[in-house]
């Protein structure tokens, strides 16, 4: 009785993983096959087997009533378990041969597309399946399927998420700035150099045409005559104190710019 009792429960509470389907139909009308089928459904009493209307109203998404146009091929079976989305398939051909009935029932593995359980039944009476007479089947699908119901599922545990440190910031690595022009202060100097050039030139002349106003020759009376004349003695003490001045200001204005020059360099 509790076996029977925990079979039942197993069958109420399973997942569905099986389903019946109608692979041949051998003289018997469609209307009667199709209530057949739900007898065998109903009387197999397989855990997490689909309910026949659940499987036509499957089938029929796919403009399907049943599997008899597989013509037998197992890959066409196995279609029609993913089809159905289920494990296992039980195949049932219906046959009227004179006053007989029978049916013709197997397991199917859709992953491996083999039939692993058979059985054949005459029905006692024409369009009755008692369920005594599946009960052997019955079992020997429950042992098949049954297992893969109960297989506990791995269970998944998420990573444990680690704390989230704060956010280093780091610092942006500046290039380093470009080498110091010196051009300008190599400019300054050069400039610097030649004022004071041309104010020592200008020095120098200047010095020369004064030296020029002194030269002469002594008289009686011991001074120093000139041999120039009035006007040329005052010409050449113009240029000479215009030399002096400009070579004073080159000078100046070169040692300015040689100080700018080491200020900027």
């Amino acid at each position: 009785m509790v076996p029977q009792l925990l079979l039942l429960l197993l069958t109420l509470s399973a997942e569905s993983n099986s389903a019946t389907v109608l692979v041949r139909r051998t003289g018997v009308t469609p209307v009667e096959a199709t209530a057949l089928m739900r007898q065998v459904t109903q009387r197999l009493a397989v855990p997490g087997l689909l309910e026949f209307s659940e499987s036509q109203r499957k089938l029929s998404l796919f403009a399907l009533k049943d599997g008899t146009s597989c013509g037998g091929k197992p890959d066409c079976h196995a279609e029609l378990g993913r089809q159905l989305e289920v494990g296992w398939l039980v195949l049932v051909s219906v046959s009227q041969i004179a006053q007989d009935q029978s049916l013709a029932l197997e397991l199917f593995n859709v992953a491996s597309a083999r039939v692993l359980e058979r059985e054949s039944v005459l029905l006692p009476r024409r369009g009755e399946v008692p369920a005594a007479i599946l009960d052997d089947f019955a079992a020997r699908v429950s042992a098949r399927v049954l297992p893969a119901l109960v297989e506990p599922k791995p269970v998944v545990v998420p990573p444990v998420t680690t704390l989230l440190r704060p956010l280093e910031v780091k610092q942006p690595v500046l290039p380093p700035p470009p080498p110091k022009s010196h051009a300008g202060g190599i400019v300054l100097g050069a400039v610097a150099v030649a004022a004071i050039g041309a104010g020592v030139g200008l020095l120098v002349n200047g010095l020369g045409t004064q030296a020029k106003l002194k030269q002469g020759v002594p008289g009686e009376d011991g001074r120093v005559l000139s041999e120039l004349s009035g006007s040329q003695a005052k010409a050449l003490n113009d240029s000479a104190g215009l030399q002096l001045g400009l070579a004073a200001g080159a000078g100046a204005v070169g040692l300015a710019l040689g100080i700018t020059a080491v200020i900027v360099w």
